[in-house]
């Protein structure tokens, strides 16, 4: 598990003040020898005007000469004027931020960069036409146009199970039909047949059964 901020703070915090306690044991101590009469006369001398630090300057903040810009100067610039003079140390923040918003109020810093994704209103977008629809990346990704393969694939499938069924269909009755003309023909061909027999049986046996017995002679008796 990593250490948290407070536990690196810590220990940072502990080795430097053992660094510290190294660096104090390692310089030797010298003793100081004080005269007595220098003492004195040190302690009776006046005290001399204490001279300005740099702290108590930079706690202060810079005085403005009598040759630094001023407000004055600020109103006095051009839009867009060299404000190099305002830049220097001794000028007020104040003074500065002025002159340095009369340099940035020139509309030559003003010109909004192509470059720039928010500069558009995007609130007021052109619609864009269905051919230029169709050629975006995304509508073709996405199949917005067209129907995606696996549903090509799948019609085409319905479509030639569809198409069988039809054509079977359309088979079935044409096969009752000749079922039908081919029993018609065997039952006519049965007919014709049944009627050469009668007319063969006809011709074979005798028109008048009497005519016949009428002409076979009875054999004479002589008596």
């Amino acid at each position: 598990m990593s250490d948290s901020f407070f536990s690196r703070w810590s220990r940072q915090k502990s080795l430097n003040r053992e660094l510290t306690q190294a660096r104090e044991a390692a310089v030797p101590k010298v003793p100081v020898v004080v005269d007595a009469e220098l003492a004195a006369g040190q302690a009776n001398a006046p005290l001399a005007p204490v001279a300005k630090t740099d702290t108590q300057t930079s706690v202060t903040g810079p005085q403005p000469s009598a040759d630094m810009p001023t407000q004055a100067d600020v109103d006095a610039l051009a839009v867009g004027a060299d404000v190099s003079r305002f830049l220097q140390s001794g000028v007020t923040e104040a003074v500065r931020g002025a002159a340095l918003k009369k340099l940035f109020a020139d509309p030559a810093y003003n010109v909004i960069s192509e470059m720039d994704d928010y500069v558009e209103d995007y609130s007021q977008m052109v619609k864009l036409s269905a051919t230029e629809l169709r050629q975006l990346q995304q509508s073709k990704d996405l199949y917005l146009f067209e129907d995606p393969p696996w549903k090509v694939e799948a019609n085409a499938r319905d479509a030639a199970a569809k198409k069988a069924a039809e054509e079977q269909a359309a088979e079935a009755p044409a096969t009752e039909d000749t079922v039908g003309k081919d029993a018609a023909e065997e039952d006519t061909t049965g007919e014709e047949a049944a009627e050469q027999t009668t007319d063969a049986a006809s011709a074979d046996s005798p028109a008048d059964p009497s005519a016949t017995n009428t002409d076979t002679e009875e054999p004479k008796t002589n008596l």
